[in-house]
């Protein structure tokens, strides 16, 4: 499954905590909008401090919601 996902959505990443969320909304007929970021890659390679990019994730997170609900 794994190879196939790299296959056909070139992913670099999973995210599973959202998918339980997912999942438990979904057999419940709860709508959802599971929005994450990644901040590094577990090494020294970050770009960034943390706080730094909290408030930047943030900012797009709100950004991107609101366009999406204007959508709709």
């Amino acid at each position: 499954k794994k190879d196939w996902l790299i296959e056909n959505f070139a992913g670099y990443c999973t995210e599973m905590e959202g998918a339980a969320i997912a999942h438990v909304a979904y057999l419940n007929q709860i709508p959802f909008l599971i929005i994450r970021a990644i901040s590094d890659k577990a090494d020294d390679s970050a770009s960034v401090d943390y706080p730094t990019f909290e408030a930047k994730a943030i900012e797009h997170s709100v950004n991107l919601i609101l366009e999406f609900c204007s959508r709709y």
